[in-house]
């Protein structure tokens, strides 16, 4: 029995020399590569549009609930309905 588990140790060096080191140094080479070849600018530019994207639609967002807020003040009808949104009580008591 102990036989066999040595010679199943030995064998398990072939496969490992032979098939999964490699892989494991190829995918690790293509990782680190990637990483150096990373363009800083780039990512800085995508992100600093990303973030005024999101910047615009979160102003444009405020504008409209302030007009409507405004538009209910007034007393438009359309405004002051259920579907316009939820109606903030400001009379706190």
């Amino acid at each position: 029995h102990e036989i066999t588990l040595y010679i199943l140790a030995w064998a398990e060096w072939p496969a490992m020399i032979m098939y999964a080191v490699p892989v494991l140094i190829r995918r690790l080479t293509v990782r680190s590569s990637i990483g150096a070849e990373a363009d800083q600018d780039a990512i800085r530019q995508v992100a600093l549009q990303v973030k005024e994207s999101l910047f615009g639609y979160h102003l444009r967002m405020v504008q409209i609930l302030e007009f409507t807020r405004k538009a209910a003040d007034a007393g438009a009808p359309w405004a002051s309905s259920p579907l316009a949104g939820p109606v903030l009580d400001t009379d706190v008591e």
